[in-house]
């Protein structure tokens, strides 16, 4: 305990001198001379690292365990000026995994690789790091690698992957303009499949908060095309779902109503999706068409009663019954409305669901 403490607060000098007692007394504990290891590579002194992080690994071989003491081991020799000796141990720490080294660990063989004059497994790594960086929330810190990649590599097909990610990192940065540009290019210069549809879905997402709804359609087609070519009926109807959405939420109903009706049409003999007939209410209501909105609402509320859309549906479905005079309709909704949010935790919005039965617009002398 002494020993982790004085590690924890830097004190690598009295962490040093601990670690080395508690070996005299446990000499066959292959953690605590793997920890040692570690605290002589922090320390500045990874000559000493070598011995104990060895034997720590020749106990630990290949296992899980091991990828820490070989993230140490290969960090020791680059400080060492062994830049071949380094490799190695580096890269068996990335295959084993080394919590909270990775993005160090791709860092060092980016620059050992540049040392020892191989460039492409260098940019492989510049890469890998950046891919990190954006798994971890930190978008900003991945732009550099990926601009220092494309500096060197310039527009080649294996740009593509890095135009991906940059668009990934400007997106999660705001950037949006920049964030399609680069997605747009990494689909230019052939991406894999797999990361072609996320860049084409990102690419949707991008282009419906921009209320660019022809580039939203581009993309979601393609999807949709992609995915009944590979026979996934269920990941088609969800992307030509979002078409729709991308739709109403542009103020085009109309539109909304075509992408949807094939996605229900998808479903055949299959049970509908319940907020596929939700966004139908609310494409037949943007034209006018209450009926059919009351309709598709109600078999919307009926398939998932407790959906995330439900609470709207309720609520969308009283205000069409009052506009079709079908008072006591609206007033059932209203209740089941309000029986939802108490059953919620949510009384503030039960109260107003309630309230909304004395209204005018439902018609009657309250609940």
């Amino acid at each position: 305990a002494l020993a982790e403490s004085a590690f924890n607060l830097k004190r690598y000098d009295e962490a040093i001198r601990l670690h080395q007692q508690a070996l005299a007394m446990v000499p066959t504990s292959w953690p605590m001379r793997g920890r040692l290891g570690e605290v002589y590579v922090k320390a500045g002194q990874p000559e000493l690292a070598l011995e104990p992080l060895e034997e720590s690994l020749a106990v630990t071989k290949d296992s899980n365990l091991s990828g820490p003491a070989f993230f140490y081991l290969g960090k020791a020799y680059r400080d060492l000026g062994k830049p071949e000796q380094a490799v190695q141990p580096l890269e068996r720490s990335l295959k084993l995994g080394s919590t909270g080294n990775t993005h160090q660990a791709h860092l060092m063989l980016t620059e050992v690789y540049e040392v020892l004059g191989q460039l492409e497994p260098a940019q492989k790594h510049r890469e890998g790091l950046a891919e990190v960086y954006i798994n971890e929330g930190q978008p900003q810190a991945a732009i550099e690698p990926l601009r220092e990649f494309l500096a060197r590599a310039g527009d080649g097909p294996r740009s593509a992957r890095v135009y991906y990610l940059q668009g990934r990192a400007y997106r999660d940065l705001g950037d949006m303009e920049r964030a399609y540009e680069s997605l747009e290019r990494s689909l230019d210069l052939g991406l894999s499949r797999d990361e072609g549809r996320s860049a084409r879905d990102s690419l949707a997402e991008i282009y419906a908060r921009l209320g660019q709804l022809t580039l939203v359609e581009k993309h979601r087609e393609q999807l949709v095309q992609d995915h009944l070519a590979a026979g996934d009926l269920g990941s088609a109807r969800h992307h030509l779902d979002l078409l729709a959405a991308a739709y109403l939420e542009g103020r085009q109903p109309e539109k909304a109503l075509e992408p949807l009706q094939r996605s229900l049409a998808l479903a055949g003999d299959a049970t509908p999706s319940a907020d596929t007939l939700f966004l139908q209410g609310l494409a037949y209501l943007g034209v006018g068409e209450w009926e059919k909105a009351a309709e598709s609402l109600e078999r919307s509320i009926r398939l998932n009663p407790s959906g995330k859309f439900s609470p709207q549906a309720q609520r969308v479905l009283a205000e069409v019954y009052a506009q079709l005079g079908r008072l006591d309709l609206a007033r059932a909704h209203l209740k089941l409305l309000a029986e939802a949010y108490l059953k919620a935790g949510l009384p503030k919005e039960a109260l107003e669901a309630l309230l909304g039965l004395t209204t005018e617009t439902v018609g009657g002398s309250g609940a």
